[in-house]
């Protein structure tokens, strides 16, 4: 497997901080022990920071402070902080004269808001205990709140985009500089609402809306929600991109109906289908680590990782740590701040506010928040394990366009959106003129940078795996819908692999959306988006340089106008939104300031108001599309009168990246890009992302551990016949199966082609060697699963149970309930471990514990330094049902060998997220029969259209039951007879009538699917016709002939009649499965197996025949 590319050559990517480093003339010391007498000598620490604080202002009494500053040194230790540190406009310091909060020791100096949790107890109350799980009851133990705690205990009601009330920042547990998981149902998982039920209305283009939240969900957990002090959902009630978390305000068990309290808090209302999860639910505490919280009796259940007396379990009880108002050139060096419940620190109106090689983490909210002020910096920072957001700031004056100066550069932030997922981004600025620089980003469900205003610069940042759990959604996002909020500029940064999307929208890398306006996109790298760039009907937009790399759509020019979904909106002209807006503040536009900056500004005042509507005088030139699809433009009869868009090209091949699967997308010298560009101005990506500096918070990296990997440069056709799920035939038992981690030869092989099958995928371009084995077999009711893996932890140490951490294998088993390939698979994720552990949750569609029972598992060492496993499941587990006939199951095989850092699957993966539904392998479990159809293929449609004689100027036929003449067909003396699609693992009786006019002539033409050019052919087979009121011939095509002619029947035609090479079409001779005999015939839209018959006018034909579909051969 090829290595990620962590650091790039480290001398040619030194980058000079944009904020310098100050030298103080004094330094005061604080330290956790400190005793109350303290001086602030080093001998005599102050013993808390308010101390150091008193001390300062009474320096600046009476004269200033020395040039260089003040320092206050805090000795390492961890310091409560049980109300905030304040610092007011008392507490500044001066541009020559800073006052600099710092770690005497950087990064070993804690400030906590946290506080311990002690007297856990077994749990004895005897409604508790039926509460909890059979499987939790003898681990979970409780605990009273500290006093710390805000009384009342704060309750989760929050969200993102839409949300209406006022947010509550509840309490977290950590143990082991860990966050504890509260408990919920799915683990890993989401539920789908059921029907919802109240009022409604409709809401345009969005669909219908419910507004009571009401909905039914039928599950056998709500009599037991129906018994919890304090439960709770949290879900994408309406759209994707919109989260909420939201009390049960009651569980109508006679109607399987819950309620929720406060509906009218979400914005969007309610929608059948959408995605939630439950959670603080006693009951629902299945595992080690999760807790709930009776927030009305102030009580903690928990069952712990570890022994809470040996190592304790901590509370985040304080709201804030730091807040400033009106400070001035204040500095904080080297701490680490944590264990609070909302934002860690607050500045209001601030100025030169610095905060450098700080680590801010465990957080409820987030980690910093610059309102107002100017010239504020946050530079060299870690933040990670954030309940919300990383750090937001706004900052300048949008009448004059004085820039706010401030500044986020060189952080590395990750795993933010812990408890708020959506519109929580990494890094954001609002007003005019901030930055956004040289920041590293990833691991989180939604966005990663926002920014709204005016004249901002976002540049060099590496943004990664973001988006994964969402939709409509970008890596970068703005969204104005205000004409004048422009001359932001991105350029020089990476957006990489991005998540596929909830709903089928997808997700994209830079997403300007709805007008937003008037912005430079230059020289970005964006790979493996659903769309790499995308703008919503944006004015004076210049894109130019950019590369796209494996995007479904490399660049996406949108309409907001009248022929979007926005229509309502376009067609008001003047009075439209963006109209009113600049027509409000013309006086201020007109005027030389905003005229000299944005020259082009009221340029729709001149054109026709509702035409001005559309994404006109944008410039799109010189960008490259490399594997993905091409550049498309809306309504472009419209906006090309007034856009550029030139010298756009499409590759696919490597366009001449120094190491594409190690990530190293520098451009080569000389590269072919530059033959077919030769002004194309490369992206900086030597430049991107973090740079070395001695005083950051760690060490800068280039990707975060768990960057995904770069696919394959391919075509989108290429790619897409890729991904399509593999059928592999699964074989019944020899006999019996002992699943004792022994994979014994002799139960599982038989000589059948069924395994081993070897695992040699990796996600990189070399295969993993030695590679493991896997052997699959089924009964009919149960799939047996063996593995062999031949090196790793079990054959010296048994090793933990941490996937990505340590040896195991995650099998991923999911039913196909039809043949289109789902935007996430819904089923069984299994994930064993070298040391005998399985672990079991589910991808999306979350089950009954009963279903869970009779999954075994057991492991066995196999030295030297090999391991193996025996896996026993289930279908019930799997969700397959006798009732849906035999489903094929998705399934992916992924192995973690830890010693090697290689993640090796059965087939050749980009995506380690185990619901990702590409790549997957189908099986057909064959004890079950013949298989249901081909998941990810196009669906065998049956149809047999009846033709007359052509050209005709009256039709010879009327329909009759089971028959159609659409408009279309009626000129062509044509009856259309269609019935929907067929199975593989039955035939489908089917009949339909009509009526001669006159005497004549027709001819049946049997036919299937019309599939696109490249993608797999649809076969149907047809069967044992039975015709009254006319002759047929040879029905059920047991006649044969010489020369492969088939009496009665003429093979094969295409649409317009003319003969076509068979290939697999025609009579075929079927060893078992006819539904007469042994032949049928095998047709699609394009190979027509046809029959002409005399009809009688008067004299009602009636077609009776069976319908199956015809999968690819091997599956037959």
């Amino acid at each position: 497997m090829r290595v990620i590319l962590v650091i790039l050559a480290v001398g040619a990517v030194l980058t000079a901080s944009s904020v310098s480093w100050a030298t103080p003339s004094i330094t005061l010391y604080v330290s956790p022990s400190g005793a109350a007498d303290g001086d602030g000598t080093r001998a005599r620490p102050f013993g808390r920071l308010e101390e150091a604080r008193d001390a300062i202002r009474a320096m600046k009494e009476g004269a200033a402070l020395p040039e260089g500053g003040v320092a206050v040194a805090l000795l390492p230790g961890r310091y409560a902080v049980s109300t905030p540190f304040e610092l007011t406009a008392a507490d500044a310091g001066s541009g020559s004269a800073p006052i600099i909060y710092r770690s005497a020791e950087r990064g070993k100096t804690t400030l906590t808001g946290a506080v311990p949790i002690v007297s856990w107890q077994s749990v004895s109350n005897p409604v508790t205990r039926e509460l909890l799980s059979d499987k939790a009851r003898d681990h979970v133990v409780w605990a009273a709140l500290p006093s710390g705690v805000p009384t009342p205990v704060p309750g989760f009601a929050n969200g993102g985009c839409g949300y209406r009330g006022k947010p509550q920042y509840p309490v977290a547990l950590f143990q082991d500089e860990t966050r504890l998981p509260i408990a919920r149902w799915p683990n890993g998982a989401l539920a789908r609402m059921g029907a919802c039920v109240g009022h409604h209305q409709k809401r345009g283009h969005v669909g219908t809306t419910y507004t009571e939240g009401r909905f039914i969900f039928e599950s056998d957990r709500l009599e037991r929600w129906n018994r919890e002090p304090d439960p709770w959902l949290d879900g994408l009630w309406f759209h994707h991109w919109a989260d909420q978390k939201m009390q049960i305000e009651e569980i109508a068990l006679e109607t399987r109906t819950i309620a929720l309290a406060q509906p009218e808090s979400h914005a969007f209302g309610y929608k059948t289908g959408q995605h939630f999860f439950a959670f603080n639910m006693i009951g629902e505490i299945d595992r080690p680590g999760e807790w709930a919280v009776d927030r009305d009796a102030r009580r903690i259940y928990l069952w712990p990782t570890a022994d809470p007396n040996r190592k304790p379990v901590v509370a985040a009880a304080t709201d804030h740590l730091v807040t400033l108002e009106g400070v001035a050139d204040l500095h904080f060096e080297g701490l680490v701040f944590e264990g609070c419940r909302d934002t860690a620190i607050v500045a209001r109106k601030c100025t030169g506010l610095r905060l450098r090689g700080c680590t801010l983490r465990h957080l409820g909210s987030w980690g910093v928040s610059i309102d107002g002020g100017r010239d504020c910096a946050v530079v060299g920072c870690d933040l990670y394990d954030l309940g919300e957001g990383g750090i937001k700031a706004s900052g300048g004056v949008r009448n004059t366009l004085d820039p706010g100066n401030h500044l986020i550069e060189n952080n590395h932030i990750h795993h933010f959106g812990r408890i708020v997922s959506t519109y929580k981004p990494g890094a954001a600025i609002y007003g005019v003129g901030n930055r956004i620089r040289h920041n590293l980003i990833y691991q989180a469900q939604h966005q990663a940078i926002f920014f709204r205003g005016n004249d901002h610069l976002i540049e060099y940042n590496i943004v990664h795996d973001v988006c994964l759990h969402s939709s409509d959604a970008g890596a970068i996002y703005s969204c104005a819908r205000d004409w004048s909020r422009r001359g932001t500029i991105i350029r020089h940064n990476l957006f990489h692999a991005l998540g596929e999307g909830l709903d089928g929208a997808g997700c994209r890398a830079i997403y300007l959306d709805d007008m937003s306006s008037g912005t430079i996109v230059h020289s970005n790298i964006v790979t493996m988006a659903d769309r790499g760039l995308n703008f919503g009907g944006g004015k004076d937009l210049v894109v130019s340089s950019n590369i796209a790399v494996n995007c479904k759509e490399s660049l996406n020019l949108a309409s907001r106008g009248i022929d979007s979904f926005a229509r309502k909106n376009a067609e008001k002209g003047r009075d439209s939104t963006q109209f009113k807006l600049l027509l409000r503040d013309e006086a201020l536009f007109r005027g030389k300031l905003w005229q000299t900056r944005y020259p082009n500004l009221l340029a729709a005042l001149e054109m026709d108001p509702v035409d001005a509507q559309n994404a006109h005088h944008n410039t799109i030139r010189g960008n490259v599309n490399i594997g993905g699809g091409k550049l498309t433009i809306s309504n472009a009869r419209k906006v090309m009168r007034t856009c550029t868009v030139a010298d756009n090209i499409d590759l696919m091949r490597d366009p001449g990246f120094v190491d594409l699967s190690a990530l190293d997308l520098r451009l080569r010298d000389g590269a072919p890009i530059y033959k077919q560009l030769p002004d194309f101005e490369a992206p900086d990506f030597q430049r991107m992302g973090l740079y070395a500096d001695s005083r950051r918070a760690s060490s800068m990296v280039k990707f975060g551990a768990d960057v995904t990997p770069l696919s394959p440069i391919m075509s989108p056709a290429e790619r897409s016949r890729a991904e399509l799920p593999v059928l592999i035939p699964v074989v019944g038992l020899s006999g019996p199966i002992a699943i004792n981690g022994v994979v014994n030869p002799s139960e599982w092989e038989d000589g059948s082609t069924s395994g081993p099958h070897a695992l040699t995928a990796t996600m990189g371009e070399d295969d993993a060697d030695p590679p493991a084995r896997l052997w699959i077999r089924a009964d009919h009711a149960h799939l047996f699963v063996a593995f062999r893996h031949p090196g790793g932890a079990a054959g010296s140490a048994p090793g933990g149970q941490t996937w990505g951490q340590d040896d195991g294998v995650e099998i991923v088993l999911a039913p196909a309930h039809d043949e289109r390939l789902p935007n996430r698979l819904e089923g069984l994720i299994l994930r064993g471990y070298a040391n005998g552990t399985l672990n079991v949750a589910e991808t999306s569609r979350p089950l009954e514990p009963k279903q869970r029972e009779g999954v075994c598992y057991a492991t066995c060492p196999a030295p030297p330094g090999s391991w193996s496993a025996e896996l026993k499941v289930p279908f019930s587990a799997i969700g397959v049902s006798a009732t849906e006939g035999n489903l094929p199951i998705y399934c992916h095989v992924t192995v973690r060998r830890a010693s090697s850092n290689q993640w090796i699957s059965w087939r050749r993966r980009w995506s380690l997220d185990p619901g990702d539904a590409k790549c997957a392998t189908a099986l057909w479990l064959q004890p079950l029969g013949p298989i249901a159809f081909m998941p990810g293929h196009p669906a065998p449609a049956i149809r047999i259209d009846v033709q007359g004689k052509r050209p005709s100027e009256t039709t010879s036929m009327q329909a009759g039951a089971g028959a159609s003449a659409p408009d279309w067909a009626v000129k062509w003396n044509r009856l259309v007879t269609t019935f929907g699609t067929a199975r593989g693992d039955r035939w489908k009786a089917c009949h339909f009538e009509f009526m001669p006019l006159e005497d004549a002539t027709v001819s049946l033409e049997l036919m299937g699917t019309q599939t696109r050019p490249g993608n797999p052919t649809a076969w149907t087979y047809y069967d044992a016709f039975e015709v009254e009121g006319a002759e047929l011939v040879n029905g059920d095509f047991e006649e044969g002939g010489e020369q492969s002619r088939i009496p009665g029947w003429e093979c094969v035609f295409d649409h317009r009649g003319e003969a076509v090479a068979r290939g697999e079409a025609g009579v075929v001779l079927l060893d078992s499965g006819a539904a007469s005999g042994r032949r049928a015939a095998r047709t699609s839209h394009d190979h027509r197996v046809n029959q002409s018959i005399r009809i009688t006018k008067g004299q009602k034909v009636t077609v009776r025949f069976q319908a199956r579909a015809a999968l690819p051969r091997a599956t037959e």
